[in-house]
């Protein structure tokens, strides 16, 4: 193999590698990405739950004092 040839080789080598790593960054953050919108979402939903709950409850509290009162 020529010196060329072992410093092409090298250079690929080094290429796939370092390809690899900011590959792997690259899915790292994405997925960092995701978990925060998801995790956003979440609270979101969770929130709006407690909400409509909080609503349910009280609702069904005047229901019952309705019914009770007539």
């Amino acid at each position: 193999m020529s010196e060329g040839e072992r410093r092409v080789s090298t250079l690929e080598a080094q290429y796939a590698e370092l390809r690899s790593q900011f590959e792997a960054q690259l899915s790292h953050e994405t997925i960092n990405k995701n978990h925060s919108k998801l995790k956003t979402r979440v609270q979101q939903v969770e929130n709006l739950l407690r909400k409509t709950i909080k609503r349910f409850d009280g609702r069904k509290s005047r229901e019952e004092l309705d019914e009770n009162n007539n």
